[in-house]
């Protein structure tokens, strides 16, 4: 991962981040630096542009639908171009994961679900997890087994120092809006904090600080990773972690070289977390059984096909259809004349020959 004064760089949200200062000398007492004002906007504006492909999209967008109203041959040409240009960026950018969020709400209570992929790996895993118990166990245990105790709940040894990352501007205008504020991202070096620990739970901090690169050739780990480590479940094995962030980041996770987000990854934990609560709602008769794993798999993938269809045909649609159709009523409205603005002036020219002819 990039180091502490590249993230200052790219002004990366700390609250994002796996891994923090890279730098030694650049941190005072767990402070990170961070550019202020406008520098700031801009290091965060040019990191999204050339990190992210939702920055990558929008910035050829804008140089496209800029280039083209500028060379319009009029404004009602100017004016279809931004309708039809403008007005599609959102369909074929964010609509279709929006409508697989509302229909994942509608149908199960939550914005998100589970992919295919990776709940073919968790399933796999908690097959494996529940032949180990007999085969079968009643909803209480299961979930206790596998989420383990409320992570609220969990304290950790007095005495840890913690580097604590800053809140990006935008973080905290958001948690102005939010019930529970962001908490910033919070890491300490493994080396620091042995001292606290012994025996399985020590083992289990020190599998947990391998979900990421090494900083600077020294182990890192994040205040949530600690908590899981003592926190022992299923959903907690570092095994299972490492296995299914590798899978989803397609490696990238592990790459010193390649930014991930620590949110997406544990956004991806929570999803596992409620793909366990929505089988333990469905269970019969109050036991976990292959065969509810096996209900649950399929659940999840036929559900996840309906969003995803769903979604592409309402994105399709106004693409190919309904804006083009609004383009041109708009044009109609506008000139009274149902074509294209930029021909005018050619078929004009069209007409006068053939009448001259």
């Amino acid at each position: 991962k990039n180091n502490q004064e590249e993230l200052a760089k790219q002004q990366i949200d700390p609250n994002d981040k796996l891994e923090l200062n890279n730098n030694e000398n650049s941190v005072q007492e767990g402070k990170s630096p961070s550019f202020k004002g406008a520098l700031e906007a801009i290091n965060v504006f040019t990191h999204a542009i050339d990190n992210t492909n939702t920055g990558k999209l929008l910035s050829t967008d804008a140089g496209l639908v800029s280039g083209r109203m500028y060379s319009a041959r009029n404004n009602d040409e100017r004016r279809e171009i931004a309708i039809r240009d403008i007005g599609s960026i959102y369909f074929y950018m964010w609509a279709q994961r929006h409508v697989g969020n509302l229909l994942n709400m509608a149908e199960c209570g939550s914005w998100t679900r589970i992919n295919p992929t990776s709940a073919q790996t968790f399933d796999k895993h908690l097959q494996e997890f529940l032949d180990s118990r007999g085969g079968a166990m009643s909803v209480e245990e299961f979930k206790l087994a596998v989420l383990g105790k409320n992570p609220a709940e969990i304290e950790l040894p007095k005495g840890i120092k913690f580097e604590e990352g800053e809140l990006s501007a935008f973080t905290k205008f958001a948690d102005r809006f939010r019930q529970t504020p962001t908490e910033p991202l919070k890491v300490a070096k493994v080396k620091d904090i042995e001292q606290f620990f012994t025996g399985e739970t020590l083992e289990r901090i020190r599998e947990m600080a391998k979900l990421q690169p090494e900083r600077m050739g020294e182990a890192v780990i994040t205040k949530q990773q600690i908590i899981d480590a003592i926190n022992k479940a299923e959903i907690n094995d570092p095994k299972l972690l490492d296995k299914m962030f590798t899978e989803f980041t397609e490696g990238a996770s592990k790459d010193e070289f390649k930014y991930v987000s620590n949110n997406k990854l544990y956004g991806l934990k929570k999803e596992m977390q409620e793909y366990v609560e929505q089988m333990c709602k469905s269970a019969k008769d109050g036991k976990i059984t292959k065969e509810v794993l096996e209900k649950a798999k399929k659940e999840n993938i036929i559900y996840s096909g309906i969003n995803f269809a769903a979604g592409f045909i309402l994105a399709a649609t106004f693409l190919s259809t309904l804006i083009p159709k609004f383009q041109y009523w708009v044009t109609k409205q506008k000139t009274g004349k149902d074509s294209f603005p930029g021909m005018y002036e050619i078929e004009e020219e069209r007409k006068n020959k053939n009448i001259t002819a």
